[in-house]
């Protein structure tokens, strides 16, 4: 078990084996103590001080240090209420089980946190009146009761791991958050006076005092509280409260929230109630024990006409003071106001006590009557076109026995004029509205707020799309973009049509050859003639129609007219449509020779074997081929048809 309120790294023994102390008062304290000081000298002991495993009540001794109680590891209850300490480690006490450090000035800049976590053993804690911000004991499962938390600062407690905690209280701090979701044992919580929001109790079913009042609270769910006897709910924000499961309830005080409708009809055992300072229109305090109420008090509820009660003339005795004077006790109570839009319907409800179910009540607006039959609460639909308010006429059982005592009250029905609220909207192709996806045009109806209607008068426009085609080389500019890439782009949308791009980028491509030449050199791919030696370029369409660029470097030889005449081939037949023979002279047998296509590639290697060299390119493509000796300045042009 670790227990931290400050983790202090300070030294615990002395020189030699006794225990060094930050307080005089502290150590004369223990010193005196011969439970502790068992040897009877001025010293305590290492071995004296962890053989200890009882208490120590050094409360209101002034004591502004601890320091030395790290060395009572077998420390089983510390109570150091009401000094002076501003720091506190009880980290090494492992065996703790009761802690008091209450009304201590715990330093805020030092110790704002009490984390308790891993205290396993420890069953008591009493922390009032420092300066703790948040604790954690998610750990504690021992620990049965949290007391007199009352720092004023705190602002979060985690609890929720206390599965043993019976009592906690943490009254008035600045808690927005408690978390009590574990602590099925809990049977006491008060955590009055804080700025809490919410608060879920609903695992708490050994609960049977509650206190939560003046905090921010909108909502309180106490269904799973059956053994609730006591709930102090008052100043919050609270808008209803059910209490229906909890017949237990002898004590509700639920004053100055903003309740409009409160049922104790089933809490048959409540003996105290206080109400007042609400907006109650309906009260029903038909339980059966009014007689034995010790407290009702109901004032300050401008709106509540009729208060249903066990005995009408009992309660005008006893607690006609305690109600508003334009208020009145009925067995039977029609009471309260609505309002609802013009051309609807709603229910009055009437609750109906004494004789034998079904009943038959009749309610008047003073022209018409209307009756409806059923089990208690009776329940008449009425549509009415103006502001009409309703009074009960009769009331019957099933015997016919007329049940006329006590059946007073009125409840009067505002009409609100109905209206539209339309929006016209055109879309392409859909519409979300109010999370809802339209697809064909019409006119939809949507919430009513206040008899506000809201209607959406919908125009659907097909969509389309208006694909152009296009093929461009390296780039295309489109609505001021310009693409690199291949692709489909979508462009603009005008009346539900969208411009698209399928765009197909090719590339110009460039490519070079080399090339030795005698005398003259007539370039195939232009045709063009060549007698010095350089660079030429020329431009073809390639195969995706983009620019292809070729490079010619050609390299030109000349010789005089011995070297002509001993250089010379003839080709034939010349077009051909496969084989053709080279006729060359005696002086290049055995040289070797090479077949290019018009772009430069090779696409044939053969060697010379005699004067007449047959040569078959049957398996190439139509075209132009240039047949050149290697290493000579030799060459001539084939036609394959």
């Amino acid at each position: 078990m670790k227990l931290l309120l400050l983790l202090l790294a300070l030294p615990m023994i002395g020189f030699g084996q006794n225990v060094g102390f930050g307080s005089i008062t502290f150590k004369g304290y223990l010193v005196g103590n011969s439970a502790i000081n068992t040897n009877g000298d001025n010293e305590i002991q290492v071995s004296e001080a962890s053989a200890y495993n009882g208490t120590i009540n050094c409360s209101s001794m002034f004591i502004n240090s601890l320091i030395g109680i790290e060395a009572f590891v077998s420390l089983t209850s510390l109570d150091c209420s009401n000094n002076l300490l501003s720091r506190l480690d009880v980290s090494s006490c492992a065996e703790l089980t009761s802690l008091n450090c209450s009304y201590n000035p715990l330093n805020t800049t030092q110790v704002t946190s009490l984390n308790a976590s891993g205290c396993t053993a420890l069953i008591s804690l009493y922390c009032s009146n420092t300066q703790l911000r948040s604790i954690d004991l998610s750990g504690c499962t021992a620990l049965t009761s949290l007391l007199n938390f009352y720092s004023g600062n705190l602002t979060s407690v985690d609890i929720s791991g206390c599965t043993s905690l019976t009592f906690f209280g943490c009254n008035d701090n600045q808690i927005t958050s408690l978390n009590v979701s574990g602590c099925t044992a809990l049977t006491a919580l008060y955590c009055s006076i804080n700025q809490l929001t919410s608060l879920d109790v609903s695992t708490c079913t050994s609960l049977t005092n509650l206190r939560c009042y003046n905090n921010l609270l909108t909502s309180l769910d106490v269904s799973a509280n059956t053994a609730l006897y006591f709930l102090w709910c008052s100043e919050n924000l609270l808008t209803s409260l059910d209490l229906s499961a909890n017949t237990a309830l002898l004590g509700l005080w639920c004053y100055e929230n903003q309740l409009t409708s409160l049922d104790l009809s089933t809490c048959t055992a409540l003996t105290e109630l206080r109400c007042y300072n609400n907006l109650l229109t309906s009260l029903d305090v038909k339980n059966g024990n009014n007689i034995n109420m010790d407290f009702f008090l109901a004032y300050n509820n401008p709106n509540l006409s009729c208060i249903e009660v066990d005995n009408v003339a009992w309660s005008t005795s006893n607690w006609a003071n305690d109600i508003d004077a334009t208020a009145s006790f009925s067995l039977n109570c029609l009471s309260g106001t609505a309002t609802i839009c013009a051309g609807t319907s709603t229910n009055l409800s009437v609750a109906v006590t004494g004789g034998t179910a079904p009943y038959t009540v009749t309610v008047t607006d003073g022209t018409n009557n209307y009756s409806a039959t059923g089990a208690s609460p009776v329940s008449i639909s009425v549509s009415p076109s103006t502001t009409s308010t309703y009074t009960i006429v009769s009331v019957t059982d099933a015997i016919q026995i007329v049940i006329s005592t006590g059946n007073t009250g009125s409840v009067t029905v505002t009409i609100s004029p109905s209206s539209t609220n339309t929006t016209t909207i055109t879309a392409c192709g859909s519409y979300v509205w109010n999370g809802t996806s339209y697809t064909t045009s019409g006119v939809y109806t949507g919430t009513t707020t206040n008899c506000v209607t809201e209607s959406l008068n919908l125009t659907i426009t097909p969509s389309s799309t208006n694909t152009t085609p296009i093929t461009a080389c390296n780039s295309y500019v489109w609505n001021g973009t310009t693409y690199t890439t291949s692709g489909v782009y979508l462009g603009t949308t005008a009346n539900c049509v969208t411009q698209a791009l399928n765009l197909t980028v090719n590339t110009n491509t460039s490519s070079s050859i080399s090339q030795s030449a005698l005398d003259s050199y007539t370039w195939p791919v232009n045709n063009q003639t060549y007698t010095t030696t350089g660079a030429y370029t020329t431009v073809i369409p390639n195969a995706s129609g983009c620019d292809s660029t070729i490079t010619l470097n050609l390299t030109m030889s000349f010789t005089g007219i011995n070297d002509l005449s001993a250089s010379k081939l003839s080709i034939y037949p010349n077009p051909t449509n496969g084989e053709f023979i080279i006729d060359i002279t005696k002086g290049l047998i055995g040289e070797q020779y090479y077949i290019t296509d018009f772009s430069g590639k090779i696409i044939k290697i053969g060697k010379f074997e005699n004067s007449k060299e047959k040569v078959d390119i049957d398996d190439f493509s139509k075209g132009v081929f240039i047949i050149q000796i290697k290493n000579k300045n030799i060459q001539e042009r084939i036609l394959k048809l």
